[in-house]
């Protein structure tokens, strides 16, 4: 599960627009260099089509899935 912890305004070329910072499940990590195990959670941010007032009622909102890093190949943006 992934739990809505934050929802935020933010300024973009176009104007204004909210999003909702995610905090994924506990994991239990190994350090690689003492080799001590430590507890993180990943974390993510992502756009939504709501108002602040409605996402910010949304926080603590658990959705189903999880937060995970991709590889993809480098792309170029050009403005």
């Amino acid at each position: 599960m992934v739990r809505i912890i934050k929802a935020s305004q933010r300024e973009g070329e176009k104007g204004t627009f909210v999003t909702f910072e995610l905090l994924g499940q506990i994991e239990l990590v190994q350090s690689q260099s003492t080799g001590r195990f430590y507890a993180t959670a990943r974390r993510a941010s992502m756009s939504t089509t709501f108002d602040l007032e409605v996402a910010k009622g949304s926080v603590g909102t658990e959705l189903p899935g999880t937060i995970e890093r991709v590889k993809c190949e480098p792309y170029w943006n050009t403005i």
